[in-house]
């Protein structure tokens, strides 16, 4: 009790409602998804802006928000690529993530995102870590997602690298295609929504193209030709307006959400050994997620994949936690491999 806070209140776990009906939702009259589009012209625009505009008998659920994208690879004159230019360019895998470094959403111009020009991986790692095989081989292609073969991510071969292959069937000679998917944003993971009112604002910074596509000729680019964000819109009934109105006089309102923090540290050529101090400061991570990959992958190469996690002959890592090790006693396996911990 003494850990609760001061906001809280107490309450049963379900399973002890034992005198309890079901109840009835009356508080959402009707819903509907609206569709915008950029806030100004995205053909060679670096970024890209939508806008969800707040009304006052209506509620934005930004749990239920999708980015829709339609466009081609092209040369490097914009000309449409044919058999003649012989490229083999297609995108790298979750292609319609990776083409954004950045995506900040901003809530009646305040910005509630981290700006870290990281996005692809938060977005990866979430989607390889969250959804299993029969997701991944379903719903998740329209994000452009197939996994490149094991041991073969810079592989340019599509006897090799099938999921290069399969990604280079869609997209191959200028052929058109469409990618829908969420966005993986931190108000995004709420279930609850956002008064009415309130402008949702997403600005989307696009990738080099060098970064969200692999080729041997290395000059192809990325054209768009459409794009829109689906938000769904909640028409909410009058005697929850006014309770909510009420209540906004008394207190704000309140939104918790599972922040996701990216680092990125640089770990220079032959070093043998990195320390990294004031790496979270005050709050402790639930999970701590650790990735290495080539500095050239990182900063975009067509021949580099940027989802190609490497050991790089790591030997041992170790976390501190005020100066105590967390996990305690892990070191080299002698092997190269280090056993996973799932938490902290």
């Amino acid at each position: 009790m003494a850990f609760m806070h001061s906001a809280s209140v107490e309450a049963l776990p379900t399973e002890l409602s034992l005198w309890l009906s079901n109840a009835t939702q009356l508080g959402e009259d009707s819903c509907q998804w609206i569709v915008l589009s950029p806030l100004a012209n995205f053909d060679s625009a670096t970024t890209i802006e939508l806008e969800a505009p707040g009304v006052g008998y209506a509620y934005l659920d930004p749990a239920h928000m999708l980015l829709y994208i339609k466009q081609k690879i092209v040369n490097a004159d914009g000309s449409d690529i044919t058999a003649a230019d012989n490229s083999d360019a297609t995108l790298v895998n979750y292609g319609l993530h990776a083409q954004f470094c950045q995506i900040d959403a901003s809530i009646n111009g305040t910005v509630i995102s981290q700006s870290s020009m990281t996005y692809p991986w938060r977005a990866y790692i979430e989607a390889f870590l969250n959804y299993d095989k029969a997701a991944k081989d379903t719903h998740l292609q329209q994000r452009m997602w197939h996994e490149d073969t094991a041991g073969h991510h810079d592989s340019l071969d599509s006897n090799q690298n099938l999921g290069l292959a399969w990604r280079r069937s869609r997209t191959k000679l200028s052929r058109e295609f469409e990618m829908k998917g969420p966005l993986h944003l931190d108000i995004c993971n709420t279930d609850r929504l956002l008064l009415n009112n309130c402008t949702l604002r997403v600005k989307l910074t696009r990738s080099r193209d060098a970064f969200a596509l692999m080729s041997t000729k290395g000059t192809e680019k990325i054209k768009f030709l459409d794009v829109k964000l689906y938000v769904r819109r909640v028409n909410i009934s009058p005697s929850v307006l006014l309770a909510h109105a009420q209540a906004l006089e008394k207190s704000p309102a309140k939104y918790p959400v599972n922040r996701v923090d990216i680092k990125t540290v640089t770990i220079a050529q032959g070093m043998h050994s990195k320390t990294i101090d004031n790496l979270f400061m005050n709050q402790l991570p639930q999970r701590v997620i650790i990735g290495f990959v080539d500095n050239h992958a990182y900063n975009g190469n067509y021949a580099r994949n940027p989802y190609n996690f490497q050991q790089f002959n790591l030997n041992y890592l170790q976390l501190h936690v005020d100066g105590q090790a967390v996990p305690s006693g892990v070191g080299s396996t002698g092997q190269g491999v280090l056993p996973a911990h799932p938490k902290i």
